[in-house]
């Protein structure tokens, strides 16, 4: 059997010029459209141009999460209460539970191209989650905690694990958001403190003043502080504010028509 195998000269291999390159580097582009490629050439262009790639997908992340940041809730409420006895002292707390972080979260995540993940794994006796928020255009960062099994109130093993895995579920997502939680408000904590912060009453406050043409800045501006710091007493101030500001608006107005 004969060979006919032929050796090509890599010099020779002429690359057809590609119509539409959206993605790449310019001078990897530059090399292409020029058609002489050695396979040192080539890897050099493959090497450019996934950091490239890399860099773009990183600055895409970064202003999406600028956006997403801007978007999430502020605070999140606790939805869930433990209390239980044991070895001489009572535990009691409340906190949110996974899917009410998730319910929170996801409307923003989805609309600014962001996905999350979990993996787990072990290291000793401790339980370690690592949790993942990834972008569309593929860039992602991780954050990582460890805890041993929570056994307390007559947990099994098993169950403590699952315990501990789900709490850390939680907290690295709530760190990689940079998201916190709080205490769903008592009806009446308002009238018994003024220094009381609702961020919920706040956020209903806000959409009423924009439904009266009052922007966000305006109002941080009269009181100097933020929409999450307004307290019952702010709240009042407000009000009063703005009846002045359409007391102002009226006379204004009628004094424009005598005129």
């Amino acid at each position: 059997m004969s060979d006919n195998h032929q050796i090509i000269d890599p010099k020779s291999v002429k690359i057809a010029p590609v119509q539409e390159r959206q993605n790449l580097h310019p001078l990897a582009k530059m090399i292409l459209d020029k058609g002489d490629l050695t396979p040192d050439t080539l890897e050099r262009i493959l090497d450019l141009q996934e950091r490239y790639e890399a860099s773009q997908s990183r600055k895409s992340f970064e202003i999406a999460r600028a956006r997403l940041t801007e978007d999430l809730p502020r605070l999140i409420a606790k939805n869930k209460k433990v209390d239980f006895a044991g070895k001489g002292h009572r535990t009691s707390y409340t906190y949110a539970d996974l899917p009410q972080i998730m319910r929170s979260v996801i409307p923003s995540l989805t609309t600014h191209g962001f996905f999350v993940s979990w993996a787990n794994s072990r290291d000793g006796c401790d339980e370690v989650v690592t949790c993942v928020l990834s972008h569309r255009d593929g860039h992602s960062v991780e954050n990582t905690r460890q805890a041993p099994p929570d056994t307390k109130g007559a947990k099994s093993q098993v169950q403590g694990a699952q315990s501990t895995v789900t709490y850390l579920q939680r907290q690295t997502l709530l760190s990689i958001l940079g998201l916190v939680t709080s205490d769903a408000p008592d009806a009446d904590e308002p009238k018994k403190n003024p220094a009381f912060i609702d961020i919920n009453r706040n956020l209903r406050i806000l959409q009423r003043l924009k439904k009266r043409g009052i922007e966000l800045q305006e109002v941080e501006g009269f009181l100097l502080k933020t929409l999450d710091s307004w307290t019952a007493k702010d709240i009042e101030q407000i009000a009063n504010w703005v009846r002045d500001k359409n007391d102002e608006d009226k006379e204004h107005e009628e004094a424009k028509g005598e005129t």
